[in-house]
């Protein structure tokens, strides 16, 4: 059984991602007799398969403070493409 803090640094999300995936039905726990959350390994597997189902998320964003800087923004989706490029290329080759 894994503690909220564990479970959430084994999915890679903060604490309060976990609980609010509780809330919405995503994940389940059992509460100790203290009341505090206890995930399984089943627990934490059936929201890895779902996060496989639903890919989306975001990565990356570009971004600026004001529309004077529309050639570094330009500047910062290029590269964001490049880098997305890059892992669609990597995963190919180590067939992630």
């Amino acid at each position: 059984m894994y503690t909220l803090k564990e479970a959430a640094n084994i999915l890679g999300v903060s604490s309060s991602t976990l609980r609010r995936w509780e809330k919405e039905g995503k994940i389940t726990s059992t509460r100790t007799s203290g009341g505090h959350r206890r995930y399984t390994t089943e627990d934490l597997s059936n929201v890895n398969k779902n996060k496989v189902k639903n890919p989306k998320m975001t990565i990356g964003y570009c971004r600026v403070s004001s529309s004077d800087q529309k050639d570094d923004l330009k500047r910062q989706v290029k590269m964001l493409v490049n880098i997305a490029l890059l892992m669609v290329t990597l995963s190919k080759l180590l067939k992630i």
